[in-house]
């Protein structure tokens, strides 16, 4: 097994962010630490995803995040545009404009985003530079350069280990000042931070991390920040659980924005495996002894990703960039714990090659494997979660199925139970993207009007075809609408169910039901 995996680092390349850090005294350290861990607010704006040309009530929530970098000549940069146009990042602009860490949830739809220091009763806006969903990181910046007076960068450590004391700072619910909880570093192991999300290394702890201590460090005794606070378990038969971002994952995260001006994701293999536990299992794939103590076995290999037409039905995964692949899908790493095998390519960049050993009719073979990121039927994540998809044709709505969209429509925390079967099939059966830019396009509901009588009780219904024709995503479901010459406009749905209406009429009567229901355009924008 090789002797250490792929680190990323940051620090290094921008050693001009912290070369102004002096050697002050522990008190001083811990003093100027806090002073750079900053109280967030944010006024939230989240779609209605039923009716997407709309949103729901705001609401507001509070946060925490931290000074992160305060690199040289910024003052000069944040006056010439340096950190890009509102709403828009930049290739390499982290290197030129301080910013500010903490979690993507913290600011998810955002409207308003002001940070507060601990010592100043104003509050400043901020602008969001980056979001990464997935894997729940958000970078921000602040244009008004007397915020940054004084604001020093928390210092950053990859190292940790298991049982060092971990502080976790921030600003729960229930005050205006920080709040500090003592615990240790618990377990060091990798999971999916959301649903079907790439398998990212997580630190748990048993420091209290309550609302509001989203985006906090957890601290080393060194009061150096060797993670971000994101979440704890709420269970009844479970106590002092939390889970921490490791800083490996937040530099991942970081270069990815650096080096592409947008966010990308993390590495995925593009085949699923399963286990090789089983003896007799082993012996019948013609493992031998040598090869016995190591190896998975290809279950699935997903259409839309390079490793169609690389990696085969029952390949059997030796090795990946030389580290060993133990019989039950893990990888041991420096510290010594095991983890998922799926962290070798989480940690990679799109457009990375990772070098795969692998049996195939009891033959050798090495491959070289690009990389891309996970890409899933019913995506976790919108690309705009600002502004959801869709259309409207003669007062059908179509929209792009996805967890959000599920979420929306039957709960959050229900939606795997409450959802109808073909819908759950979809997300949680098919999972993995057929053929690149496909959607699961779905008749959310029917406004009604004279002309779509009968149709008002088809909901949530997955559209098979457009007269005849199959629908690969909604994009693909305009041109067809806007290109057909045929008399009639047949929807062919799931379950057998059928939409028609009249070519020449059904225009009229789709301006008539946007007029009654105060619906701006019959699209989405991007369409």
């Amino acid at each position: 097994m090789a002797s250490n995996l792929q680190v990323f680092s940051l620090h290094q390349r921008r050693s001009n962010a912290s070369s102004h850090l002096s050697d002050c005294d522990a008190d001083e350290g811990l003093a100027q630490t806090h002073t750079s861990i900053l109280k967030l607010h944010c006024t939230h704006g989240p779609p209605r995803h039923g009716q997407p040309w709309t949103h729901l009530k705001q609401f507001q929530s509070t946060a925490t995040g931290f000074v992160y970098s305060v690199p040289e000549g910024w003052e000069d940069k944040m006056n010439t545009g340096g950190a890009g146009d509102e709403g828009e990042a930049k290739v390499g602009v982290i290197d030129h404009v301080p910013t500010i860490l903490t979690n993507a949830h913290a600011v998810e739809h955002a409207k308003l985003v002001q940070v507060q220091k601990k010592t100043d009763p104003k509050k400043y806006e901020a602008r969001v530079l980056f979001v990464g969903p997935d894997c729940d990181l958000a970078l921000l910046t602040v244009k008004d350069t007397t915020f940054w007076q004084g604001l020093q960068p928390v210092r950053c450590t990859q190292s940790i280990a298991m049982e060092e004391p971990v502080t976790v700072v921030g600003f729960p619910t229930g005050g205006d000042n920080t709040s500090v909880t003592l615990g240790v570093v618990s377990r060091i192991t990798t999971m999916p931070y959301d649903n079907m999300s790439a398998e990212l290394l997580v630190i748990q702890t048993d420091a209290a991390i309550n609302p509001g201590n989203s985006g906090g460090p957890a601290l080393n005794k060194n009061k150096e920040c060797v993670g971000i606070a994101f979440s704890s378990l709420q269970e009844e038969d479970v106590e002092n659980i939390g889970y921490v971002i490791p800083i490996s994952v937040v530099e991942h995260f970081l270069t990815d924005c650096q080096r592409n001006g947008r966010y990308t994701g993390f590495g995925d293999p593009g085949f699923s495996v399963k286990t090789l536990e089983n003896q007799d299992m082993r012996r019948a794939l013609g493992l031998t002894d040598k090869q016995g103590h190591h190896g998975v076995i290809v279950s699935k290999v997903h259409a839309a990703s390079p490793a169609a037409g690389l990696i085969k039905l029952d390949d059997i995964i030796l090795q990946v960039d030389n580290h060993d692949i133990n019989l039950d899908a893990t990888i041991q790493i420096p510290s010594g714990e095991r983890v998922n095998y799926g962290w070798l390519f989480a940690q990679k960049f799109v457009g990375d090659k990772a070098e795969i050993v692998l049996m195939r009719e009891s033959a050798i073979h090495t491959v070289t494997l690009p990389i891309d990121t996970l890409q899933l039927q019913v995506p976790a994540h919108l690309k705009d979660p600002t502004t959801p998809e869709y259309l409207i044709v003669g007062g059908c709505v179509f929209v792009v199925l996805s967890e959000p969209y599920l979420q929306y429509e039957y709960g959050a925390s229900t939606f795997d139970t409450k959802a109808p079967g073909p819908l759950i099939h979809m997300w949680r059966e098919v999972r993995d993207l057929t053929e690149p830019g496909g959607q699961v396009v779905l008749l959310s509901h029917v406004l009604a009007h004279e002309s779509t009588a009968g149709f008002e009780k088809i909901r949530n219904v997955i559209l098979k075809k457009f007269n005849r024709t199959p629908v690969k995503n909604l994009r693909h479901l305009v041109d067809l609408v806007e290109n057909n010459t045929e008399p009639w406009l047949r929807f062919d749905l799931d379950m057998g169910f059928v939409v028609i209406l009249d070519a020449k009429t059904y225009k009229a009567h789709e301006e008539d039901i946007m007029k009654r229901s105060l619906i701006p355009r019959n699209k989405s924008a991007n369409l």
